[in-house]
């Protein structure tokens, strides 16, 4: 899984439409269109990701068992 997600990362850096990028790949997680607090997030990843740009990708990292790719899709600052 680790490898595909790895060889998929740059298409999903590039694709417009994280959306449809996700449910061409087969997720088996939903996709998730929705601004996540930074206090949400592991810490263990958390400022890593606050801190990218827009359409950057980090991953893949193990979430409660699972491979994720995150991307940042916007910025919303308090």
């Amino acid at each position: 899984t680790k490898e595909i997600l790895d060889f998929i990362k740059p298409a999903f850096e590039t694709d417009s439409n994280a959306k449809v990028f996700v449910a061409r790949n087969s997720s088996t997680i939903d996709f998730k269109d929705e601004y996540i607090q930074k206090s949400k997030l592991s810490p263990v990843i958390a400022d890593t990701i606050s801190k990218l740009a827009f359409g950057s990708v980090y991953g893949p990292y193990v979430d409660n068992g699972s491979y994720i790719l995150a991307k940042v899709l916007k910025n919303k600052k308090k």
